[in-house]
């Protein structure tokens, strides 16, 4: 597993500690110091080895060479809870409980720095710490948190979507304080981060759906996962059915049904709901494709079907974009169905009765 730096979470971080130390003393303060920090260039003028053509917005900005005080850098290691190494591979949905080893949480912080002694170290407050789940592909993150207390270290971390290109990380900040001189306390931060790079499975079959369209009138069904992101396995999931062909009274009208075992085997009852088709008519199929990954289009097959053992076998002469319902025979109880597998292998069958108009 390959780390990687969270340049995003260094330069929120940074900004963190702008907003919550006074202004021009970033990471570190001093009992009765007045002395200013060093810095690059008078105030208002621009940093030597800034080229102007190229950075205009850095016009005037003053940023010192180095840290004016010890700022400690640690090391830090992402493990699991048991000590264990993470994953290359996680699942999503599915919550692994995360370590972060680094001395920040030790007794005592570091008594020396670059080479700089730090007299009479101690810690002068908790660490503060957060984890985030980086979806890279999509540039997203996400922050973990968790209602149950946990140590200090430790955090449940549960990613949320599918991805090939994922990772984790973590950033502490804990402050400390030293003598500067005898009788001077001076309190500056140590830092530790540490990022590693995760794939995450997809286990959530497709939600797909189908319009159906017979002259003026339309008929929509499909699903959604509810609740989202369940786990354990299996997965449930809600079918949405809309329009005059989904109505007994030909009204557009929304009917749900609630908690079917989102799948390979979504099978309505026509009591629940159902697709009424006239017996003429062409009849024009439109696939509705939703997966939070991605479908493997090879697979999608639609039409109208008749179940054999719970599996669906197509009616000849259903299964294009479109067909003349007068030269279709129908079987004794037919269904209309969409049947997709996404990339990941997960399958999802959908079948809705029809009823003759």
């Amino acid at each position: 597993m390959k780390p990687f730096i969270p340049v995003l979470f260094a330069l929120l971080f940074a900004l963190a500690l702008n907003v919550l130390l006074p202004v021009g003393a970033v990471g570190q303060t001093a009992d009765d110091d007045t002395d200013e920090l060093e810095t690059s260039a008078p105030a208002g003028e621009t940093a030597p080895g800034i080229d102007l053509d190229k950075t205009p917005w850095l016009k005037g900005v003053n940023i010192p060479p180095r840290p004016a005080y010890p700022a400690p850098v640690l090391p830090a290691e992402i493990i699991m809870a048991d000590g264990k190494p993470v994953p290359a591979t996680l699942s999503e949905d599915v919550t692994v409980l995360m370590a972060v080893d680094s001395e920040i949480f030790g007794e005592r912080p570091p008594q020396e720095w670059n080479g700089q002694a730090l007299p009479n170290a101690a810690w002068a407050g908790p660490a503060a710490v957060n984890w985030f789940f980086d979806d890279i592909g999509r540039n997203q993150s996400t922050m973990a948190s968790c209602s149950e207390p946990l140590p200090a270290n430790q955090m449940k971390v549960t990613p949320l979507d599918p991805t090939r290109l994922g990772g984790v990380t973590v950033s502490i900040a804990r402050p400390l304080t030293y003598e500067e001189s005898p009788g001077k306390t001076r309190k500056v931060f140590a830092n530790a981060s540490r990022g590693l790079n995760v794939r995450v499975t997809d286990i959530t079959p497709p939600t797909c759906g189908l319009e159906i369209t017979v002259g003026k009138q339309t008929g929509t069904f499909w699903c959604a996962e509810n609740p989202p992101h369940g786990f354990p396995l299996p997965k449930k999931a809600d079918v949405y059915l809309k329009g005059p062909l989904c109505s007994a009274s030909a009204e557009d009208e929304q009917v749900v049904v609630a908690g079917l075992e989102l799948g390979a085997k979504m099978v309505l009852t026509a009591e629940q709901g159902a697709i009424r088709l006239p017996r003429t008519g062409e009849a024009k199929i439109k696939v509705i494709l939703q997966d939070n990954d991605e479908v493997d289009g090879k697979t999608v097959k639609t039409g109208l079907c008749e179940l054999v053992d719970g599996t669906p076998v197509p009616v000849p002469g259903t299964t294009g974009d479109s067909f003349d319902l007068s030269k279709i025979k129908l079987p004794t109880h037919p269904y209309l169905f969409v049947d997709a597998t996404d990339l990941s292998g997960n399958r999802q069958v959908l079948c809705v009765p029809v009823l003759g108009k």
